[in-house]
């Protein structure tokens, strides 16, 4: 079965962030983390569940970091944004049920990232 997490670098995540009208979640991992490895068949299985109401990505934390990425503190962190603006983060492990939670909840308050914001026209 393929992956629903996309695999992101510096410059997919920067575009991603600017086309996408869905909320996108982000799981920065290191590969060396226990806890990351720990998460990351829960994070594909939640991906595969509500892939349709999200985008799910992962980076690694330590290479090519955009702009948006930077400040972890730990990883595995989760940060969720809407149209390139960061509008929530989980920060450590976290087992299926309390993912699943905070991934359900971040749903429920940013899933219609098209409606968040409203355009100001020219000269408005």
């Amino acid at each position: 079965m393929a992956s629903t997490v996309m695999e992101l670098d510096g410059p997919r995540f920067e575009e991603l962030l600017s086309t996408s009208g869905k909320l996108v979640i982000v799981e920065l991992f290191m590969s060396t983390c226990p806890h990351c490895q720990a998460v990351a068949p829960i994070y594909e299985r939640l991906a595969g569940e509500l892939g349709g109401k999200a985008i799910f990505a992962r980076m690694e934390a330590l290479r090519d970091r955009p702009e948006a990425m930077k400040g972890i503190r730990a990883v595995p962190t989760f940060r969720y944004f809407c149209k390139g603006e960061r509008v929530g983060e989980s920060v450590g492990y976290r087992d299926e049920a309390s993912l699943r939670g905070a991934i359900v909840d971040t749903i429920r308050q940013h899933g219609d990232c098209s409606q968040m914001f409203t355009s100001v026209p020219p000269g408005g």
